[in-house]
């Protein structure tokens, strides 16, 4: 008696499975499938399966065989097409990731160029304010250049004037012995106190300013073309 759960339409079902798969029904391979079941059972049920199934004639037997031979051949193509897809998929797989890698050495350098082109921008701007500031610089050192050589060119004047007018007002308002003046014609202070104390210490100012111009142009020309000479940074 067969097991329970085991019936004729099951051993049918996974025999008719098996040979739609191209694998011959046998005891071992439907208790597999069926996971339970007597072999002596299972075999009664085969051979009923076997005598119920239409009987190939031998005129059959060379269409049959031509059938097998064309699944057989469209079988092995498919088998080889599924092989050069494999191939083909596996060899785009491969130039996928290389360009990927392409691609990200690519943006690498981009975002290095775009890093060394912004650097460069900062450091043209630095440079452009750096020239500016030397430019107005210059533009200053200039305007005092002009300053100082006007205040020069009108002390000399100053001078010249005082030194035409000196020696006629010493004859007009005091004449004073030859022993009492310096060789230039100056009043000697130690010598003779002059009753034009105020006309003296006047000149002598002039003097002194002309001296103190004369001292910050030189300083100014020295350090203008002084080859040390650097300008403030921006």
């Amino acid at each position: 008696m067969a097991r329970k759960g085991i019936s004729y339409q099951l051993v049918e079902e996974v025999a008719n499975e098996l040979v739609a798969e191209g694998i011959q029904p046998t005891t071992r391979l439907i208790r597999l499938r069926l996971g339970t079941g007597s072999p002596n059972t299972i075999q009664r049920y085969i051979n009923a399966w076997l005598n119920a199934r239409p009987q190939i004639t031998a005129s059959e037997i060379p269409a049959l065989t031509a059938t097998s031979q064309a699944v057989d051949s469209k079988y092995n193509s498919l088998i080889k097409q599924v092989a050069d897809l494999t191939r083909e998929r596996d060899a785009l797989v491969v130039e996928v990731s290389q360009l990927t890698e392409n691609i990200a050495e690519q943006v690498t350098l981009i975002e290095i160029e775009q890093h060394a082109a912004e650097t460069s921008r900062i450091e043209l701007a630095t440079a452009q304010q750096k020239i500016e500031a030397q430019a107005e610089k210059i533009n200053e050192l200039n305007q005092e250049n002009q300053r100082l050589q006007a205040a020069l060119e009108a002390s000399e004047q100053a001078r010249q004037i005082a030194e035409q007018e000196s020696p006629e007002l010493r004859s007009r308002q005091n004449p004073v012995p030859m022993e009492n003046q310096t060789s230039n014609g100056w009043y000697n202070p130690s010598l003779l106190e002059s009753p034009s104390t105020t006309r003296r210490k006047k000149l002598e100012e002039i003097a002194k300013k002309e001296a103190i111009y004369l001292a910050a142009y030189d300083d100014y020309l020295a350090a203008l073309y002084s080859p040390t000479h650097s300008f403030p940074q921006a």
